[in-house]
């Protein structure tokens, strides 16, 4: 007879872009816009990582073709097992990409 456990599944998307340390709220904004964005729509296409790339024209003093940002992004799933009854806890533990 088996034993029934909870399976409590976790999937994050990382976003990574490589930006200035002077870099506005507005642009920090965008690009977690823009990148989750990008994330979702490559990994209904079975991707889990890629490049990001985005350019930027929010401010009279961003330069008049934008500012240029690029970075990567990343699909990981933590999964958890417990024993059903309690639900806390955890008899084995496995992060792996997906």
């Amino acid at each position: 007879m088996s034993t029934v456990v909870m399976m409590h599944t976790t999937k994050t998307i990382q976003l990574n872009w490589k930006v200035p340390s002077d870099i506005s709220q507005d642009h920090l904004d965008a690009l977690d816009e823009s990148g989750m964005e990008r994330a979702m729509e490559m990994i209904k296409k079975g991707f889990v990582e890629g490049e990001l790339h985005d350019n930027i024209h929010m401010h009279d003093s961003d330069p008049e073709d934008g500012v240029e940002y690029s970075g990567y992004w990343r699909l990981s799933t933590t999964r958890k097992v417990s024993p059903a009854a309690s639900g806390t806890g955890s008899d084995e533990e496995a992060d792996t990409d997906v």
